[in-house]
Protein backbone atom coordinates (compact mmCIF):
# COMPACT_ATOMS: atom_id res chain seq x y z
CA UNK A 1 0.00 0.00 0.00
CA UNK A 2 1.41 3.38 -0.94
CA UNK A 3 1.34 6.50 1.18
CA UNK A 4 -1.96 8.25 0.43
CA UNK A 5 -2.76 11.90 0.80
CA UNK A 6 -5.21 11.21 3.61
CA UNK A 7 -2.74 9.26 5.75
CA UNK A 8 -2.14 11.01 9.06
CA UNK A 9 0.47 9.85 11.51
CA UNK A 10 -0.07 10.24 15.25
CA UNK A 11 2.00 12.59 17.40
CA UNK A 12 4.72 9.98 17.85
CA UNK A 13 5.43 9.71 14.14
CA UNK A 14 5.65 13.45 13.41
CA UNK A 15 3.30 14.26 10.54
CA UNK A 16 1.76 12.84 7.45
CA UNK A 17 3.52 13.74 4.22
CA UNK A 18 1.00 16.03 2.56
CA UNK A 19 -0.19 17.71 5.74
CA UNK A 20 3.44 18.62 6.41
CA UNK A 21 3.71 19.82 2.81
CA UNK A 22 1.19 22.58 3.56
CA UNK A 23 2.14 23.36 7.14
CA UNK A 24 3.76 26.80 7.22
CA UNK A 25 1.16 29.22 5.99
CA UNK A 26 -2.08 27.68 7.16
CA UNK A 27 -3.35 28.65 10.63
CA UNK A 28 -5.67 25.66 10.76
CA UNK A 29 -2.77 23.25 10.34
CA UNK A 30 -0.57 25.18 12.75
CA UNK A 31 -3.31 24.56 15.32
CA UNK A 32 -3.46 20.88 14.31
CA UNK A 33 -7.08 21.19 13.14
CA UNK A 34 -8.18 18.30 10.89
CA UNK A 35 -9.59 19.19 7.47
CA UNK A 36 -13.09 17.95 8.32
CA UNK A 37 -13.13 20.45 11.20
CA UNK A 38 -12.14 23.25 8.80
CA UNK A 39 -15.13 22.36 6.60
CA UNK A 40 -17.48 22.27 9.60
CA UNK A 41 -16.27 25.67 10.80
CA UNK A 42 -16.71 27.11 7.32
CA UNK A 43 -20.28 25.80 7.14
CA UNK A 44 -21.06 27.30 10.54
CA UNK A 45 -19.66 30.64 9.40
CA UNK A 46 -21.72 30.60 6.20
CA UNK A 47 -24.92 29.73 8.04
CA UNK A 48 -24.42 32.50 10.64
CA UNK A 49 -22.89 35.25 8.49
CA UNK A 50 -25.01 36.93 5.79
CA UNK A 51 -21.87 38.05 3.95
CA UNK A 52 -19.25 35.32 4.34
CA UNK A 53 -15.83 35.48 2.70
CA UNK A 54 -15.67 33.93 -0.78
CA UNK A 55 -12.96 31.46 0.26
CA UNK A 56 -14.98 30.42 3.33
CA UNK A 57 -17.98 29.69 1.08
CA UNK A 58 -15.80 27.44 -1.07
CA UNK A 59 -14.55 25.55 2.00
CA UNK A 60 -18.13 25.10 3.15
CA UNK A 61 -19.03 23.33 -0.11
CA UNK A 62 -16.37 20.62 0.34
CA UNK A 63 -17.91 17.22 1.29
CA UNK A 64 -16.95 16.33 4.87
CA UNK A 65 -16.38 12.69 3.93
CA UNK A 66 -13.74 13.81 1.41
CA UNK A 67 -12.42 16.81 3.34
CA UNK A 68 -8.72 15.99 3.03
CA UNK A 69 -8.62 15.90 -0.77
CA UNK A 70 -10.97 18.87 -1.18
CA UNK A 71 -9.22 21.08 1.35
CA UNK A 72 -5.74 20.38 0.00
CA UNK A 73 -6.86 21.16 -3.55
CA UNK A 74 -8.27 24.48 -2.34
CA UNK A 75 -5.18 25.19 -0.19
CA UNK A 76 -3.00 24.90 -3.27
CA UNK A 77 -5.33 27.03 -5.38
CA UNK A 78 -5.38 29.80 -2.75
CA UNK A 79 -1.61 29.76 -2.32
CA UNK A 80 -1.73 28.33 1.20
CA UNK A 81 0.67 25.47 0.49
CA UNK A 82 4.43 25.69 0.52
CA UNK A 83 5.42 25.77 -3.18
CA UNK A 84 8.07 23.09 -2.91
CA UNK A 85 8.30 20.37 -5.50
CA UNK A 86 6.93 16.93 -4.66
CA UNK A 87 8.80 14.28 -6.63
CA UNK A 88 8.47 10.53 -7.18
CA UNK A 89 11.12 7.85 -7.84
CA UNK A 90 11.31 6.72 -11.47
CA UNK A 91 11.76 3.01 -10.62
CA UNK A 92 8.93 0.63 -11.41
CA UNK A 93 6.73 0.09 -8.41
CA UNK A 94 8.04 3.21 -6.67
CA UNK A 95 6.32 5.89 -8.73
CA UNK A 96 3.62 6.55 -6.13
CA UNK A 97 6.00 7.25 -3.23
CA UNK A 98 6.32 11.04 -2.76
CA UNK A 99 9.40 12.82 -1.45
CA UNK A 100 10.59 16.41 -1.15
CA UNK A 101 14.28 17.15 -1.54
CA UNK A 102 15.77 19.07 1.37
CA UNK A 103 17.29 21.42 -1.21
CA UNK A 104 13.75 22.29 -2.32
CA UNK A 105 12.78 23.16 1.25
CA UNK A 106 16.00 25.18 1.63
CA UNK A 107 15.42 27.07 -1.63
CA UNK A 108 11.91 28.15 -0.67
CA UNK A 109 12.85 29.01 2.93
CA UNK A 110 15.80 31.07 1.67
CA UNK A 111 13.68 32.92 -0.89
CA UNK A 112 11.07 33.77 1.75
CA UNK A 113 13.62 34.80 4.42
CA UNK A 114 12.68 31.92 6.72
CA UNK A 115 15.74 29.69 6.46
CA UNK A 116 17.77 31.21 9.31
CA UNK A 117 14.81 31.12 11.67
CA UNK A 118 13.71 27.58 10.88
CA UNK A 119 17.19 26.01 10.75
CA UNK A 120 19.33 28.22 13.01
CA UNK A 121 16.80 29.82 15.37
CA UNK A 122 17.83 33.42 14.67
CA UNK A 123 15.95 36.38 13.25
CA UNK A 124 18.19 37.67 10.46
CA UNK A 125 20.70 36.74 7.78
CA UNK A 126 23.37 38.80 9.53
CA UNK A 127 22.79 37.17 12.92
CA UNK A 128 22.90 33.73 11.32
CA UNK A 129 26.43 34.32 10.05
CA UNK A 130 27.63 35.48 13.48
CA UNK A 131 26.13 32.47 15.28
CA UNK A 132 27.33 29.95 12.70
CA UNK A 133 30.86 31.38 12.86
CA UNK A 134 30.92 30.70 16.60
CA UNK A 135 29.28 27.28 16.16
CA UNK A 136 31.92 26.01 13.75
CA UNK A 137 34.74 27.41 15.91
CA UNK A 138 33.43 25.30 18.78
CA UNK A 139 32.87 22.34 16.46
CA UNK A 140 36.54 22.52 15.39
CA UNK A 141 37.62 22.21 19.03
CA UNK A 142 35.65 18.97 19.35
CA UNK A 143 36.38 17.51 15.90
CA UNK A 144 39.60 19.12 14.59
CA UNK A 145 40.01 16.43 11.91
CA UNK A 146 36.55 16.81 10.44
CA UNK A 147 36.68 17.16 6.67
CA UNK A 148 34.32 20.15 6.65
CA UNK A 149 37.33 22.31 7.53
CA UNK A 150 39.03 21.34 4.27
CA UNK A 151 36.16 22.53 2.06
CA UNK A 152 36.09 25.90 0.28
CA UNK A 153 32.59 26.76 1.57
CA UNK A 154 32.18 29.72 3.92
CA UNK A 155 31.42 28.19 7.33
CA UNK A 156 29.58 31.34 8.42
CA UNK A 157 27.01 30.42 5.77
CA UNK A 158 27.10 26.65 6.36
CA UNK A 159 24.08 25.38 8.28
CA UNK A 160 24.43 22.08 10.23
CA UNK A 161 21.42 19.79 10.25
CA UNK A 162 20.37 16.33 11.44
CA UNK A 163 18.24 13.72 9.77
CA UNK A 164 15.83 11.70 11.87
CA UNK A 165 14.33 8.28 11.17
CA UNK A 166 11.26 7.22 13.08
CA UNK A 167 8.37 4.79 12.90
CA UNK A 168 4.89 5.73 14.01
CA UNK A 169 1.29 4.93 13.21
CA UNK A 170 -1.17 6.19 10.64
CA UNK A 171 -4.65 7.22 11.71
CA UNK A 172 -5.66 3.61 11.04
CA UNK A 173 -2.82 2.41 13.29
CA UNK A 174 -0.71 1.03 10.46
CA UNK A 175 3.08 1.28 10.94
CA UNK A 176 4.65 4.09 8.93
CA UNK A 177 8.28 5.09 8.38
CA UNK A 178 9.19 8.80 8.44
CA UNK A 179 12.44 10.49 7.37
CA UNK A 180 12.81 14.19 8.15
CA UNK A 181 15.52 16.75 8.92
CA UNK A 182 15.91 19.65 11.32
CA UNK A 183 18.53 22.23 12.14
CA UNK A 184 21.14 21.43 14.76
CA UNK A 185 20.49 24.88 16.23
CA UNK A 186 17.21 26.39 17.30
CA UNK A 187 15.50 28.80 19.64
CA UNK A 188 16.22 26.70 22.72
CA UNK A 189 13.78 25.35 25.31
CA UNK A 190 11.17 27.14 27.39
CA UNK A 191 13.53 26.96 30.40
CA UNK A 192 16.39 28.33 28.27
CA UNK A 193 14.32 31.34 27.21
CA UNK A 194 12.76 31.85 30.64
CA UNK A 195 16.26 32.16 32.14
CA UNK A 196 17.22 34.66 29.42
CA UNK A 197 20.12 32.47 28.26
CA UNK A 198 19.44 33.37 24.64
CA UNK A 199 20.48 36.96 25.43
CA UNK A 200 23.99 36.09 26.61
CA UNK A 201 26.96 37.51 24.72
CA UNK A 202 28.15 35.31 21.88
CA UNK A 203 31.25 33.90 23.61
CA UNK A 204 29.08 32.68 26.51
CA UNK A 205 26.00 31.79 24.49
CA UNK A 206 24.79 28.23 25.10
CA UNK A 207 23.42 27.85 21.59
CA UNK A 208 19.78 26.87 21.71
CA UNK A 209 18.46 23.41 20.97
CA UNK A 210 15.81 22.98 18.31
CA UNK A 211 12.92 22.53 20.76
CA UNK A 212 10.82 25.70 20.73
CA UNK A 213 8.35 26.06 17.90
CA UNK A 214 5.83 23.82 16.25
CA UNK A 215 7.37 20.65 14.83
CA UNK A 216 5.47 21.32 11.62
CA UNK A 217 7.67 24.39 11.12
CA UNK A 218 11.04 23.24 12.51
CA UNK A 219 11.25 19.77 10.89
CA UNK A 220 11.28 19.37 7.12
CA UNK A 221 9.75 16.17 5.79
CA UNK A 222 11.64 14.17 3.18
CA UNK A 223 9.34 11.16 2.87
CA UNK A 224 7.09 8.74 4.72
CA UNK A 225 6.17 5.21 3.65
CA UNK A 226 3.79 2.65 5.08
CA UNK A 227 5.83 -0.27 6.43
CA UNK A 228 3.68 -2.79 4.58
CA UNK A 229 4.95 -1.38 1.30
CA UNK A 230 8.55 -1.42 2.56
CA UNK A 231 8.15 -5.10 3.45
CA UNK A 232 6.84 -5.86 -0.03
CA UNK A 233 9.44 -3.73 -1.80
CA UNK A 234 12.64 -4.56 0.11
CA UNK A 235 14.81 -2.09 -1.83
CA UNK A 236 12.41 0.80 -1.13
CA UNK A 237 14.45 2.31 1.71
CA UNK A 238 17.72 1.96 -0.20
CA UNK A 239 16.25 3.84 -3.17
CA UNK A 240 14.93 6.68 -1.00
CA UNK A 241 18.16 6.94 1.01
CA UNK A 242 20.14 7.12 -2.23
CA UNK A 243 18.05 10.09 -3.39
CA UNK A 244 18.35 11.71 0.03
CA UNK A 245 22.14 11.22 0.18
CA UNK A 246 22.63 12.70 -3.29
CA UNK A 247 20.68 15.76 -2.24
CA UNK A 248 22.71 16.14 0.97
CA UNK A 249 25.93 15.93 -1.06
CA UNK A 250 24.68 18.70 -3.32
CA UNK A 251 23.79 20.90 -0.32
CA UNK A 252 27.37 20.93 0.97
CA UNK A 253 29.24 20.95 -2.34
CA UNK A 254 27.07 23.32 -4.38
CA UNK A 255 24.89 24.99 -1.79
CA UNK A 256 21.65 26.86 -2.43
CA UNK A 257 21.41 30.35 -3.90
CA UNK A 258 18.40 32.63 -3.50
CA UNK A 259 16.39 33.33 -6.63
CA UNK A 260 17.57 36.94 -6.68
CA UNK A 261 21.20 35.79 -6.51
CA UNK A 262 22.04 37.79 -3.39
CA UNK A 263 22.46 34.98 -0.85
CA UNK A 264 24.15 31.56 -0.97
CA UNK A 265 24.13 29.02 1.85
CA UNK A 266 25.62 25.58 2.31
CA UNK A 267 24.11 22.87 4.49
CA UNK A 268 25.96 20.00 6.14
CA UNK A 269 24.33 16.73 7.18
CA UNK A 270 26.32 16.28 10.42
CA UNK A 271 24.56 13.16 11.78
CA UNK A 272 21.47 11.00 11.63
CA UNK A 273 19.37 10.21 14.69
CA UNK A 274 16.84 7.58 15.65
CA UNK A 275 16.18 4.71 17.99
CA UNK A 276 18.48 1.69 17.77
CA UNK A 277 16.30 -0.33 15.33
CA UNK A 278 16.09 2.69 13.01
CA UNK A 279 19.86 3.27 13.09
CA UNK A 280 20.52 -0.41 12.37
CA UNK A 281 18.19 -0.20 9.37
CA UNK A 282 19.48 3.00 7.73
CA UNK A 283 23.12 2.19 8.49
CA UNK A 284 23.11 -1.52 7.69
CA UNK A 285 24.81 -2.04 11.06
CA UNK A 286 26.27 -5.46 11.89
CA UNK A 287 26.75 -4.65 15.57
CA UNK A 288 23.39 -3.85 17.16
CA UNK A 289 21.54 -4.32 20.43
CA UNK A 290 19.53 -7.16 18.86
CA UNK A 291 22.67 -9.32 19.07
CA UNK A 292 22.75 -9.19 22.86
CA UNK A 293 23.29 -12.64 24.38
CA UNK A 294 20.17 -14.28 25.79
CA UNK A 295 22.04 -17.15 27.46
CA UNK A 296 25.44 -17.95 28.97
CA UNK A 297 26.51 -19.61 25.72
CA UNK A 298 25.26 -19.73 22.14
CA UNK A 299 26.00 -21.58 18.91
CA UNK A 300 27.14 -18.47 17.06
CA UNK A 301 29.44 -16.01 18.78
CA UNK A 302 27.97 -12.51 18.99
CA UNK A 303 29.66 -9.86 16.84
CA UNK A 304 28.85 -7.18 19.39
CA UNK A 305 25.91 -5.01 20.41
CA UNK A 306 27.33 -1.50 19.96
CA UNK A 307 28.18 0.22 16.67
CA UNK A 308 30.72 2.45 18.45
CA UNK A 309 32.76 -0.30 20.09
CA UNK A 310 33.02 -4.09 20.38
CA UNK A 311 31.07 -4.45 23.61
CA UNK A 312 29.16 -7.73 23.65
CA UNK A 313 31.55 -9.45 21.24
CA UNK A 314 32.25 -13.12 22.00
CA UNK A 315 35.30 -15.25 21.33
CA UNK A 316 35.28 -17.40 18.18
CA UNK A 317 37.66 -19.30 15.93
CA UNK A 318 38.07 -16.29 13.60
CA UNK A 319 40.01 -14.23 16.10
CA UNK A 320 37.22 -12.47 17.99
CA UNK A 321 37.95 -12.00 21.69
CA UNK A 322 35.53 -11.71 24.57
CA UNK A 323 34.49 -8.13 25.28
CA UNK A 324 31.65 -8.23 27.85
CA UNK A 325 29.24 -5.34 27.66
CA UNK A 326 28.49 -5.80 31.38
CA UNK A 327 31.96 -4.51 32.25
CA UNK A 328 31.39 -1.22 34.09
CA UNK A 329 34.79 -0.94 35.72
CA UNK A 330 36.89 2.22 35.46
CA UNK A 331 38.84 0.62 32.61
CA UNK A 332 36.30 -1.62 30.82
CA UNK A 333 37.63 -3.98 28.15
CA UNK A 334 35.42 -2.40 25.50
CA UNK A 335 36.77 1.14 25.98
CA UNK A 336 39.98 0.67 23.89
CA UNK A 337 37.84 -0.75 21.05
CA UNK A 338 35.93 2.50 20.49
CA UNK A 339 35.92 3.33 16.76
CA UNK A 340 38.56 0.74 15.92
CA UNK A 341 36.45 -1.01 13.27
CA UNK A 342 33.42 -0.09 11.19
CA UNK A 343 30.09 -1.70 12.17
CA UNK A 344 29.01 -2.40 8.58
CA UNK A 345 29.98 -4.61 5.65
CA UNK A 346 29.61 -1.83 3.09
CA UNK A 347 29.64 1.91 3.65
CA UNK A 348 26.14 3.22 4.43
CA UNK A 349 24.47 5.25 1.71
CA UNK A 350 23.98 8.21 4.06
CA UNK A 351 27.76 8.73 4.32
CA UNK A 352 28.27 9.09 0.59
CA UNK A 353 29.69 12.40 -0.57
CA UNK A 354 29.63 14.29 2.72
CA UNK A 355 32.60 15.39 4.85
CA UNK A 356 33.19 13.29 7.99
CA UNK A 357 35.58 12.77 10.83
CA UNK A 358 37.16 9.65 9.34
CA UNK A 359 38.53 8.53 12.71
CA UNK A 360 35.01 7.96 14.06
CA UNK A 361 32.66 7.45 11.12
CA UNK A 362 30.22 5.38 13.18
CA UNK A 363 29.61 8.46 15.34
CA UNK A 364 27.53 9.78 12.44
CA UNK A 365 24.78 7.41 13.62
CA UNK A 366 23.79 9.15 16.83
CA UNK A 367 21.88 7.22 19.46
CA UNK A 368 18.69 8.70 20.85
CA UNK A 369 19.32 9.44 24.53
CA UNK A 370 15.58 9.55 25.27
CA UNK A 371 14.97 6.05 23.89
CA UNK A 372 18.09 4.72 25.60
CA UNK A 373 17.00 6.19 28.92
CA UNK A 374 13.21 5.87 28.98
CA UNK A 375 13.01 2.50 27.23
CA UNK A 376 16.39 1.21 28.40
CA UNK A 377 18.05 2.17 31.67
CA UNK A 378 14.91 3.43 33.38
CA UNK A 379 12.94 0.24 32.73
CA UNK A 380 15.54 -1.53 34.88
CA UNK A 381 16.01 1.24 37.42
CA UNK A 382 12.31 2.04 38.00
CA UNK A 383 11.37 -1.62 38.44
CA UNK A 384 14.27 -2.21 40.85
CA UNK A 385 13.35 0.97 42.77
CA UNK A 386 9.75 -0.16 43.30
CA UNK A 387 10.84 -3.64 44.39
CA UNK A 388 13.46 -2.17 46.75
CA UNK A 389 10.81 0.02 48.35
CA UNK A 390 8.51 -2.95 48.81
CA UNK A 391 11.20 -5.17 50.29
CA UNK A 392 13.10 -2.66 52.44
CA UNK A 393 10.95 0.33 53.38
CA UNK A 394 9.13 -0.68 56.58
CA UNK A 395 6.52 2.05 56.76
CA UNK A 396 2.84 1.65 57.63
CA UNK A 397 1.49 2.03 54.06
CA UNK A 398 3.75 -0.76 52.85
CA UNK A 399 2.68 -3.63 55.06
CA UNK A 400 1.30 -7.09 54.41
CA UNK A 401 2.00 -9.35 51.45
CA UNK A 402 3.96 -8.31 48.37
CA UNK A 403 0.68 -8.23 46.42
CA UNK A 404 -0.86 -5.94 49.02
CA UNK A 405 2.11 -3.59 48.83
CA UNK A 406 1.92 -3.47 45.04
CA UNK A 407 -1.80 -2.78 45.33
CA UNK A 408 -1.17 0.16 47.67
CA UNK A 409 1.46 1.56 45.31
CA UNK A 410 -1.03 1.32 42.43
CA UNK A 411 -3.71 3.20 44.37
CA UNK A 412 -1.23 5.84 45.50
CA UNK A 413 0.10 6.27 41.97
CA UNK A 414 -3.41 6.80 40.61
CA UNK A 415 -4.03 9.45 43.29
CA UNK A 416 -0.74 11.11 42.32
CA UNK A 417 -1.82 11.18 38.64
CA UNK A 418 -5.15 12.75 39.53
CA UNK A 419 -3.39 15.45 41.57
CA UNK A 420 -0.94 16.20 38.74
CA UNK A 421 -3.67 15.91 36.08
CA UNK A 422 -1.75 13.12 34.34
CA UNK A 423 -3.45 10.53 32.18
CA UNK A 424 -1.19 7.53 32.78
CA UNK A 425 -0.55 5.20 29.85
CA UNK A 426 0.10 2.42 32.38
CA UNK A 427 -1.61 2.72 35.76
CA UNK A 428 -0.78 -0.60 37.39
CA UNK A 429 2.28 -1.29 39.56
CA UNK A 430 2.38 -5.05 40.03
CA UNK A 431 4.53 -8.14 39.78
CA UNK A 432 3.57 -8.44 36.13
CA UNK A 433 4.41 -4.85 35.13
CA UNK A 434 7.74 -5.06 36.98
CA UNK A 435 8.53 -8.62 35.80
CA UNK A 436 9.03 -9.70 39.39
CA UNK A 437 7.50 -13.19 39.78
CA UNK A 438 9.72 -14.05 42.76
CA UNK A 439 12.45 -12.55 44.93
CA UNK A 440 15.19 -14.29 42.97
CA UNK A 441 14.21 -12.51 39.73
CA UNK A 442 15.79 -9.27 38.54
CA UNK A 443 12.97 -6.73 37.97
CA UNK A 444 12.50 -5.20 34.52
CA UNK A 445 9.75 -2.81 33.50
CA UNK A 446 7.27 -4.30 31.06
CA UNK A 447 6.20 -1.32 29.00
CA UNK A 448 6.89 -0.04 25.51
CA UNK A 449 6.08 3.66 25.93
CA UNK A 450 8.78 5.99 27.17
CA UNK A 451 6.25 8.24 28.91
CA UNK A 452 5.56 5.43 31.40
CA UNK A 453 9.13 5.74 32.68
CA UNK A 454 8.64 9.50 33.01
CA UNK A 455 5.42 9.14 35.01
CA UNK A 456 6.89 6.49 37.31
CA UNK A 457 10.01 8.61 37.96
CA UNK A 458 7.87 11.63 38.83
CA UNK A 459 5.85 9.47 41.20
CA UNK A 460 8.93 7.94 42.79
CA UNK A 461 10.26 11.41 43.52
CA UNK A 462 7.13 12.40 45.46
CA UNK A 463 6.95 8.98 47.15
CA UNK A 464 10.52 9.30 48.40
CA UNK A 465 9.88 12.87 49.58
CA UNK A 466 6.93 11.64 51.64
CA UNK A 467 8.25 8.38 53.01
CA UNK A 468 11.97 8.05 52.29
CA UNK A 469 13.79 11.23 53.28
CA UNK A 470 14.89 11.05 56.90
CA UNK A 471 13.06 7.78 57.46
CA UNK A 472 15.83 5.31 56.71
CA UNK A 473 19.61 4.88 56.70
CA UNK A 474 19.39 1.98 54.26
CA UNK A 475 21.99 2.63 51.56
CA UNK A 476 19.76 1.13 48.83
CA UNK A 477 16.82 3.34 49.73
CA UNK A 478 19.04 6.38 50.10
CA UNK A 479 20.38 5.72 46.58
CA UNK A 480 16.80 5.75 45.26
CA UNK A 481 16.10 9.07 47.01
CA UNK A 482 19.27 10.62 45.56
Amino acid sequence: MYLLSNLQTNVEAHLSFLLHFSFLCLPALASKVPCCRVVELARAEVSGNPRPNAAVKRFAKIPVEDAEAGCHELFRELGLCAPVKVEYPTMDGMKSIPYIRISSWAQWLLDTNRLWRQFVGVGSWERMQVVLGEYWARFRELYPNHEVFTLPCDLKRTIPFYSHSDEGRTYKSKPIYVLSVHGALGRGTSSYVRKQKHKAELSKLQMGLNFIGNTWATHMMFTSVVRQFMNERTDCLDILLDIFASDCEKLITEGVTSSDGTKTVFMLHIATKGDLPALAKVGGLTRTFSHVCKASSSRTASKGICHYCKAGQERNEHGQVDCPFEDFSLQPSWLPTMHTSDPWLREPTLLRGIPLDRSSRAQFFETDIWHNMHLGCLKHWVACAFVSLIERLGLAPLQGSVEAKFSWLTSDFKAFCRTRKISPYLSEISRATMAFPMSSACPLGQWSKGVVSTHFCQYLETLCDRYGVGESDDVVLCAIVI
